[in-house]
């Protein structure tokens, strides 16, 4: 389960990096590592990985050996700072952190051990950059994640031993409740290094948390930034999501729209006016949509919802596939066929996660906002 948390968390960090790689001039970057000589390696090989956008494949992949021991990488970038994986040939072990443009001076030194195996952490507890304030705020943050991800495992391990449901919710409901402790310590980061690029990465990056709980804070925090980085491209692209955030909140009218539904008959959300309506945002791919259909269908009917579907799927085929398959007949289904990208989906409800739900009153007034069911 850490595998697979750190996993999505670098797919989440590749997936913000890329966003904005084509927003910034290229800058030079020039890496260089003092390695500390009892740890006898010399001739041994490090890779360094990370997006360089603009390009057809993004992810740049470099190598180098370690010389009179020391090793330097040497690039470009196309933003202020980027977030790079350094990694040992030797055995494996890996190293996140925000490389800066310019010249960074690094160390390598004795490798921490694991207090639990009694192993060798790697590199990923001995490769500093002293001095570097973009090095030390993720550095930071990374601590106060890998504390999210263990209390996370201990609540998994909890539920998995219970055979009650209800225990299991209730679980699984407070290590997410864990990750909410730990928005004050980002946000004090932040408040903090209002100049600080790597402050503005922190807000886009945690944005899609800060969002669903308090679209107002995170725009105090946008413009507690200094004017240099609001103005940047980046920073344009999150006063837009704020914005248009600001207009899917509870208590709002729901924007309206058209769209096909799956005999291509354009439905619109106004030709429900007077009917309570659950606007439930899917995809065939996503398991968690499909296993919460029990449950959604359940609600509708208890609550006496007239269901929405809009599906963020690409192929048609796949979408009346998996209607069918999962016996989602019970809803009325609509979807741009674009996916992330299409319009309504992108940019009138900035959807950035499924399964997303919102539900609308007889008047079209938005009640409810991420039902958990």
């Amino acid at each position: 389960m850490l595998i697979f948390i750190q996993m999505f968390k670098q797919f989440l960090l590749i997936v913000f990096l890329f966003s904005i790689s084509k927003l910034y001039a290229q800058s030079a970057y020039t890496l260089i590592c003092k390695v500390d000589s009892s740890l006898h390696l010399e001739n041994e090989i490090f890779y360094l990985k990370h997006i360089n956008n603009g390009d057809i494949n993004p992810m740049v992949h470099d190598s180098v050996q370690v010389m009179n021991h020391q090793f330097v990488f040497q690039g470009t970038m196309n933003t202020p700072a980027v977030y790079t994986r350094l990694i040992s040939k030797k055995d494996g072990s890996e190293k996140w952190f925000m490389l800066s443009s310019g010249t960074s001076h690094a160390v390598l030194s004795k490798p921490n051990f694991n207090p639990k195996s009694g192993k060798p952490l790697g590199i990923s507890s001995s490769f500093t950059i002293p001095g570097d304030e973009r090095f030390r705020l993720m550095e930071i943050t990374d601590k106060l994640y890998d504390l999210y991800v263990e209390e996370i495992d201990k609540f998994r391990e909890l539920s998995n031993s219970s055979k009650e449901e209800t225990i299991q919710d209730q679980l699984m409901d407070s290590s997410f409740h864990y990750l909410d402790k730990k928005n004050p310590y980002l946000i004090t980061l932040i408040e903090e290094n209002p100049s600080n690029y790597t402050s503005l990465y922190l807000l886009s990056y945690y944005r899609p948390n800060l969002l669903n709980k308090d679209v107002g804070k995170l725009e105090q925090l946008f413009n507690g930034l200094d004017e240099s980085l609001r103005q940047s491209e980046e920073g344009k692209r999150l006063q837009k999501i704020i914005n248009a955030k600001k207009h899917i909140n509870v208590g709002m009218m729901a924007p309206d729209f058209s769209m096909k539904d799956m005999h291509g008959k354009t439905i619109k959300l106004s030709d429900f006016r007077g009917k309570k309506v659950l606007l439930d945002f899917w995809a065939s791919w996503c398991v968690p949509c499909i296993e919460n259909l029990p449950k959604l269908k359940e609600y509708a009917e208890r609550e006496n919802f007239t269901v929405l579907a809009i599906s963020l799927d690409h192929d048609r085929n796949n979408w009346l596939k998996a209607i069918k398959n999962h016996k989602f007949d019970w809803a009325i289904h609509i979807s741009e066929l674009q996916g992330w990208k299409g319009p309504i989906v992108q940019n009138l409800y900035n959807i950035e996660s499924i399964p997303r739900s919102i539900i609308i009153d007889e008047k079209r007034k938005m009640i409810h906002i991420d039902l958990k069911l």
